[in-house]
């Protein structure tokens, strides 16, 4: 369910905002940094993640496979 949510900042930032806008990127990077860090039950900062995808061209779903969480 939290997955979901997450996703859910994603798909509304691109639905109302134009593509590759500042909020775009900015909404994916976080989405997919949260993703990743559920996932990776070692890790306990997810900032340099962040700060990695932030600088980077990052797409939605590139964590797509939901486990259920």
């Amino acid at each position: 369910a939290l997955q979901w949510d997450v996703r859910l900042i994603s798909s509304n930032a691109s639905i109302f905002n134009r593509s590759g806008s500042v909020i775009v990127k900015n909404a994916n990077a976080i989405s997919e940094t949260l993703l990743r860090f559920f996932k990776d039950h070692a890790s306990q900062n997810p900032l340099p993640t962040l700060i990695e995808l932030a600088h980077s061209d990052i797409k939605t779903g590139s964590s797509d496979d939901d486990d259920g969480d």
